[in-house]
């Protein structure tokens, strides 16, 4: 028999042991019985749910009250008006009029495209060409960013944190 350590006799490799199977779990409630599962994020889903509700009703209460325009919305309407009376082509025609009239440098370019073709759309569709137009439009995006939210804070974060970023959003008032 060695009488050191290194004089042991070197192990034989085997493989490691496999696992052994997880216990089988008894259930507490008798088999005939239904077993329901309930959702884990159920209480911020229906806060979710609620506050979107809130939110678009918050939005859409005041939408038909004689309403006081700012001088750049003045604007956009009538620029939106233009583009839908003559359409779409007529934006360099737009664009000329702003930069002939020293008077319309007080207020917004018509370079934004995207709002003013959006606009003038809107307004074609709607045979319309006040400033509620413009409004509706506006309201109509501000609910659609709600759901955006939502879509993006229960994807990327907590449900509970969607909760939070909704609650805040709701009351902004853009």
């Amino acid at each position: 028999r060695p009488c050191h350590r290194s004089m042991k006799k070197p192990r034989r490799w085997r493989p490691p042991k496999s696992p052994p199977p997880p216990p089988s779990r008894v259930s507490p409630v008798p088999a005939d019985l239904p077993v329901v599962r309930r959702p884990r994020h159920t209480l911020p889903l229906v806060l979710i749910a609620a506050l979107l509700v809130v939110g678009i009703v918050l939005r859409l209460r005041h939408l038909d009250d004689p309403i006081g325009r700012t001088p750049d919305e003045i604007t956009y309407t009538h620029q939106g008006a233009f583009l839908a009376l003559h359409a779409i082509a007529a934006q360099p025609e737009l664009v000329q009029q702003y930069n002939n009239d020293p008077q319309l440098w007080w207020y917004p370019p018509p370079t934004r495209i995207g709002y003013l073709w959006l606009l003038a759309r809107s307004m074609h569709s709607a045979l319309r060409e006040d400033e509620y137009v413009g409004a509706y439009l506006s309201r109509t995006f501000s609910c659609l960013t709600l759901v955006v939210l939502i879509a993006v804070g229960l994807r990327f974060f907590n449900p509970w944190i969607a909760v939070l970023g909704l609650a805040f959003a709701i009351v902004y008032p853009v």
